[in-house]
C-alpha cells in the first residue's frame, strides 16, 4: 500500500467537514461530496494502523516535538512507515519536519 493512516483519520476529516459547514465557508453539498470523496479515498486506497499500536512511539514524538498525542499518532504512522505525512496543519507540519518528511496542503 501506498497510503498509510491511523484510524482515526475517518474522524479527523469529518471533523474538518463539520468545522467548514459550521463556519459557511462552503456549502454543506459540496462538503458532502468532499467527504464521501476523503471517505472512499481512505477505506479503499490506504492502510490504517489501529491508533493502540502507536501510542508509545506517539507519546514519545509528542514530548520530543511539543505536539498533540493525537497529531503525534499521525507522526508515528509516517515515521514507522518511513512515509510522508501529508497535513494542511502548517503548525503541525512545521514540528513533524523534525521526525519525518512532510507536505503541507494548502
Amino acid at each position: 500500500m501506498d497510503c498509510v493512516t491511523v484510524d482515526l483519520a475517518l474522524a479527523e476529516v469529518a471533523n474538518v467537514a463539520l468545522k467548514r459547514i459550521s463556519s459557511g465557508e462552503e456549502r454543506p453539498g459540496d462538503v458532502k461530496i468532499m467527504l464521501d470523496d476523503a471517505t472512499l479515498f481512505i477505506n479503499d486506497l490506504c492502510e490504517t494502523i489501529p491508533s493502540g499500536q502507536l501510542i508509545p512511539p506517539a507519546l514519545g514524538l509528542a514530548c520530543e516535538l511539543n505536539i498533540s498525542l493525537y497529531d503525534a499518532l499521525f507522526v508515528a504512522a509516517a515515521v514507522h512507515h518511513r512515509a510522508t505525512l501529508f497535513t494542511a496543519d502548517k503548525e503541525l507540519s512545521s514540528a513533524a519536519r523534525k521526525a519525518c518528511t512532510v507536505m503541507l496542503l494548502e
